[in-house]
């Protein structure tokens, strides 16, 4: 069993674990094509080398047309995952760390 540890002292983003993740070999366009699958457009993902002061990595960027974009529920959000290509398994755990987004979101709101 392979495992990543991420020592996140100072916190972390999705971009940042997308970005390390990319570092580490995930193919962007093998994650483009399964984003396909969520049937969802007007955005666009990007990743580039950068390097601030003496530390490089990978910046993973999304882009989304604002203008276009619906206001999404928990039940949306599961309902658009639910109806994917991803794996049975890929789609258990993004659901449920919508819902913990949600639970975490309510308690500070």
């Amino acid at each position: 069993m392979r495992a990543v540890y991420f020592d996140c002292f100072a916190g972390v983003s999705g971009d940042m674990i997308i970005g390390a993740l990319i570092d580490l070999g995930v193919d962007l366009e093998a994650l483009k094509q399964q984003l396909s699958s969520l049937m969802l457009d007007q955005y666009e993902i990007s990743s580039r080398r950068v390097q601030r002061s003496s530390i490089a990595g990978t910046k993973f960027e999304v882009e989304v047309d604002q203008s276009a974009q619906p206001v999404r529920t928990l039940k949306d959000i599961s309902s658009i995952i639910a109806g994917s290509s991803l794996s049975d398994l890929s789609k258990t755990r993004a659901i449920r760390v919508f819902e913990r987004l949600a639970e975490a979101e309510a308690i500070v709101h």
